[in-house]
């Protein structure tokens, strides 16, 4: 089991939106597969930043 997690952006019609991303994986026999995925808006600290 791994956790990955961190910033993307998304962009539509000329707006950015800014979001971080946590992913659960699991290990099975034919490689790593997404177990769960939690988005959000970053409300302040280190993620809030993200350029």
């Amino acid at each position: 089991m791994a956790i990955a997690d961190g910033p993307y952006e998304i962009t539509s019609g000329g707006e950015v939106r800014r979001m971080w991303t946590t992913f659960v994986l699991t290990r099975e026999a034919g490689g790593w597969r997404i177990s769960a995925i939690r988005n959000m808006v970053p409300t302040g600290g280190p993620a809030a930043g993200v350029q």
